[in-house]
């Protein structure tokens, strides 16, 4: 009988002690071979002391396997996973992912890991696929949870996002952004759209996985859309800051957090995340609770005030008309050549 244990405050120390002890004795045992994770340890220390760690023990409470990984959002990045040669080819793998997908079922809707070449047929045996990250890594994957699934017409009511991409392109066809865009109606048939709902935090309360193409060849399309009405498109990449591109091939969305736009400033980019408020993308419930705990700083006590408080000085054109110059402070020079 074997003992999962999950890595928690009061078990750390002890239990780091124990694998790095292990580790680092199996590395000399072997020669001190390149490619041992002993190379890793400050790695592996890190997530046990984070409690992103889970160890396997015989009845004798000898090391038998230990995982870590990385949680990023609605998403678990494996990180390493190792079985002690002598349990080796007895399922401990595979009960140490199983276990790891029970105790997180609530939280996690995929696991992504880069596997060394001698252990992709396992992965393989144990469901999970394949593609390949922005820099060509392969990359495997299994999904484990809830995620929302496509359907093919736009909804008429609340949020929804669509995509369309190289990977839903027919035979010879070439798919990307500024194609869709341009014939947006042409695509519309073949649109995917998801029905999303926000909490408080912008974040998904389903998160969207789904075969999408963000090379740099094919970049692919994502449009926001409230009540039937587009509200804001571009490309993954750029219009989110946490879109997780978990291959080239791969689209994982849990939060709406629009990005920057270094392009045209900081004013550029606050307006991307007012359009989403005033065009009732993100919820007036969201704004009110925002503005009572002072949240939102671009709004001033006097316009959260309002029923509707729809500041404009978030445009450039229209900071320049209004804002007046303080003559009590010092102008800067400016050195004109």
């Amino acid at each position: 009988m074997y003992h999962f244990i999950f890595i928690n405050e009061r078990n750390k120390q002890g239990y780091s002690t124990q694998v790095l002890d292990w580790l680092r004795n199996d590395f000399i045992n072997k020669g001190n071979p390149e490619n041992h994770f002993w190379n890793n340890s400050d790695v592996i220390q890190e997530a046990f002391e984070e409690c992103r760690a889970m160890i396997v023990l015989s009845e004798r409470n000898e090391l038998v396997g230990y995982m870590v990984w990385r949680n990023i959002g609605c998403r678990a990045e494996i990180v390493i996973v190792e079985v002690v040669d002598e349990y080796r080819r007895k399922g401990i793998c595979k009960k140490m992912l199983e276990a790891f997908t029970n105790e997180f079922q609530k939280e996690i809707s995929i696991l992504t890991a880069t596997v060394i070449p001698q252990s992709e047929k396992i992965f393989k045996r144990m469901g999970w696929e394949s593609t390949a990250d922005i820099n060509q890594t392969k990359k495997f994957y299994k999904m484990v949870g809830h995620h929302l699934k496509p359907q093919k017409d736009l909804p008429t009511e609340g949020c929804a996002v669509a995509i369309l991409s190289q990977v839903n392109a027919l035979p010879g066809e070439e798919l990307e952004f500024y194609t869709i865009k341009k014939y947006l109606e042409k695509f519309s048939d073949r649109m995917q759209y998801f029905k999303i709902e926000l909490d408080e935090n912008h974040k998904l309360k389903v998160p969207i996985i789904a075969p999408f193409s963000c090379s740099e060849d094919y970049e692919g399309y994502i449009g926001l859309y409230f009540d039937g009405k587009l509200i804001i498109e571009g490309k993954a990449r750029y219009l989110f800051n946490n879109c997780v591109i978990a291959g080239s091939n791969l689209l994982i969305l849990d939060r709406i957090d629009p990005v920057y736009r270094w392009d045209k400033g900081v004013h550029e980019t606050m307006s991307v995340k007012h359009l989403l408020e005033t065009e009732g993308f993100f919820s007036k419930t969201v704004q009110s609770k925002k503005r009572k705990r002072g949240a939102d700083k671009s709004i001033t006590p006097a316009a959260s005030k309002r029923k509707v408080a729809i500041p404009n000085f978030f445009k450039p054109e229209e900071i320049a008309a209004k804002k007046k110059p303080d003559e009590t402070r010092k102008k800067p020079r400016v050195d004109r050549k």
